[in-house]
Order: C-alpha cells, then sequence, then structure tokens
C-alpha cells in the first residue's frame, strides 16, 4: 500500500517538473491545450497583445515540440521534449539555465537534461569528459554545450533546451509565428486579478490564462483522469488493502478456531461479548504493527529501485505513511470484526 501510495505522489511530482521549473506570475496557453506535451499554439502576437496590459512587466515566450535525437553511441533516434526559448528572455528559473543563457546564443547551440533516460545514449558523460557532444535533432547537426537538470516526466524522458533560433533551424517546416507557451510576470505591486481581467478583455477567444496553481492542477488532472496511470496506481493501493485485509483475516479467523475451547469456557464463567471483541481487536492491532513497522523499510528499498531503474522519484512521506496507516488500521480493524463473527456465534454447549 505505501509503495503504491509512494508512486502515486511520485506521478504527481513527475508530471508538473517543467510547471514548477517555469518563472512567471500567470501562464498563457492556447484554448486546444491539453497537456504540456500536446498543447496546440499560437500566434506570437499575442505576447505583445499581453505586454501592453497595464501590470504586466513582461511575457516570455516557450515553444515546446517531440523532435527525434539521435544516440550518439548507437546512431539510433529516441523522441526528446524540446523547449525553445528566447535567450534574452529567459521562462525558465533553473540555475543551470540561467548561468549557461550565453551558451544557446551561439550556432547549433544547445542543452541538454542529464536527468534523461539511459536510452539516449552518454550524452551527459561524454560532455563531462569533452566540454562538448556533436549529434543531431530532426537530421539537422546539433551541438551539446551545457548540462541542467529537470529529469523525465511521464510525456518526456528527457529535455533539450535551445534558442528559438536553433528551434526554427531544427524544424524548418514549422511555423515561426507560433509558440506553444507564454510566461507573464507582473509588475511589482499589481494587482493579479484586476491584471488577469484585463487580459482576458484584452486577448481574443483562442487565448486562456491560468495561474500557476491552475497550470499545475491542469495537468494532474489530465494524467489522473484521461489516462490509466492514476486508475492503476490508486486500484493497487485498495486491492493491497484487499488482499491484505484477507490475510489479517484468515490468521485471526484461524486463531479464533483453535482456541474455541477456551473461548467458550471464557464465556462459560460469564465473559461478555465485549470481552471478546476487544481480545480479537487486540490481535488485530498487533498484527497492523508487526506489519506496518516494516513496511516503511521495505517501501524504501522499492523505491530506491524505482529512481534507480526508471527514474521515478518514488519515496515514503510522512502524510503518505499516516495515510497509509489509516487505511491499515481500517483494514485490520475489519478483519478483526468478521472474526468475532465465530465467537458470537459459538454456543458453549455445543463447543463442549
Amino acid at each position: 500500500m505505501m509503495f503504491q501510495y509512494g508512486l502515486y505522489e511520485a506521478i504527481l511530482e513527475m508530471v508538473t517538473r517543467p510547471h514548477k521549473a517555469l518563472r512567471g506570475d500567470f501562464v498563457m496557453i492556447s484554448r486546444d491545450y491539453q497537456y504540456l506535451g500536446w498543447n496546440g499554439p499560437f500566434n506570437r502576437r499575442r505576447l505583445e497583445q499581453a505586454h501592453a496590459v497595464e501590470g504586466v512587466a513582461e511575457v516570455l515566450p516557450l515553444s515546446i515540440r517531440f523532435l527525434s535525437i539521435r544516440n550518439p553511441a548507437t546512431f539510433g533516434n529516441k523522441y526528446v521534449h524540446v523547449l525553445g526559448i528566447d535567450p534574452g528572455r529567459n521562462p525558465f528559473r533553473l540555475p543551470d539555465v540561467e548561468r549557461q543563457l550565453d551558451v544557446l546564443k551561439g550556432p547549433q547551440s544547445v542543452l541538454f537534461d542529464s536527468g534523461s533516460d539511459k536510452e539516449f545514449g552518454p550524452i551527459a558523460e561524454r560532455f563531462r569528459r569533452d566540454g562538448e557532444v556533436a549529434t543531431e535533432i530532426e537530421g539537422k547537426e546539433i551541438r551539446i554545450r551545457g548540462l541542467f537538470f529537470l529529469g523525465q516526466t511521464l510525456a518526456a524522458f528527457g529535455h533539450v533546451i535551445m534558442s528559438d533560433e536553433t528551434f526554427a533551424r531544427v524544424q524548418p517546416a514549422a511555423r515561426a509565428n507560433m509558440i506553444n507557451v507564454g510566461m507573464i510576470c507582473l509588475r511589482t505591486g499589481a494587482d493579479p486579478e484586476r491584471t488577469r481581467h484585463d487580459l482576458l478583455e484584452a486577448l481574443p477567444a483562442d487565448i486562456q490564462i491560468l495561474d500557476r496553481r491552475e497550470f499545475e492542477a491542469r495537468e494532474k488532472h489530465y494524467w489522473l483522469s484521461h489516462t490509466p496511470v492514476g486508475f492503476i496506481t490508486v486500484a493497487g493501493m485498495f486491492v493491497a488493502m484487499l488482499v491484505g485485509g484477507v490475510i489479517v483475516y484468515q490468521i485471526l479467523y484461524t486463531d479464533v478456531s483453535q482456541h474455541l475451547h477456551e473461548y467458550a469456557t471464557l464465556r462459560a464463567i460469564g465473559m461478555s461479548g465485549r470481552f471478546f471483541t476487544a481480545l480479537v481487536m487486540t490481535e488485530a492491532a498487533l498484527l497492523l504493527v508487526l506489519g506496518f513497522v516494516p513496511g516503511p523499510l521495505l517501501t524504501a528499498g522499492l523505491d530506491a529501485m524505482a529512481r534507480a531503474q526508471a527514474g521515478i522519484p518514488a519515496r515514503v512521506s510522512l502524510p503518505g505513511a499516516v495515510l497509509v496507516l489509516g487505511m491499515a488500521a481500517l483494514m485490520c480493524a475489519g478483519a478483526g470484526a468478521l472474526a468475532t463473527r465465530r465467537l458470537r456465534s459459538a454456543d458453549p454447549a455445543d463447543l463442549f
């Protein structure tokens, strides 16, 4: 149960990694936006229209596309999440990116995500050794001249950041006047609600304005509601709870069955049904404690494997442990209540 809940929390963390790495107070997206990987482009003119609104300090463009990158070791191709930015209007608040903005101004220069999947090849290792890695994106030569860390998401197994000029060069058929996301930064002292209202009034109906919380919540909702990922993790937790309840019930029922004569003796000398219920519930509580104590240790081992093998940031959090403890307590209490039925239905005369 704890491992499944850790996966659930890890999913929510993974899908919002790019969102948390962006700076700005509001987000401009297309009406066709579904999630960051399927975002629906809109015209760059909307950035200037938004910048003209009182209270807006700057609008930072971000172009997003899945493009194929060549593995420099095997020469195979794999799709990577390519993020195109204007180095003079950087939308990222990642220190590694801010420090290397001048690198992006060079021809063919890009930054590679060191947290990318291993299937992209030994790019990070070669860069640390040689200071530069030459490869191709969409058949166009690029040179990796810097690293940053963002990490994998459910949609993207790796990321590359490049200038908008390089972004246009590696896909010449794309429309240069279209972008995918605009990060809106407000002036100091500006009223967020008033500015948002003015933005919606100034922009056409093909644009949505979200705050950061809504932007992240939309991504989470997509992955939990429109893909099987959320259902699988939640269902796995409840299946584990059901299986655990059956096991606890079998243990308690077997113990009651093996000691029916002793229980009957206690009933014959006047012990009430509450006594037997409390006795079985105490056994259930002991099983809960004995099962829960090694649980976080075993889960930590599974989480370490998930991080090492799949890049999933699963971990045992305190709120998650408390929630699982509560669910396990309900599971054991339900199993104990069912096991006491055997005692309540037992007749001392029949047993003797």
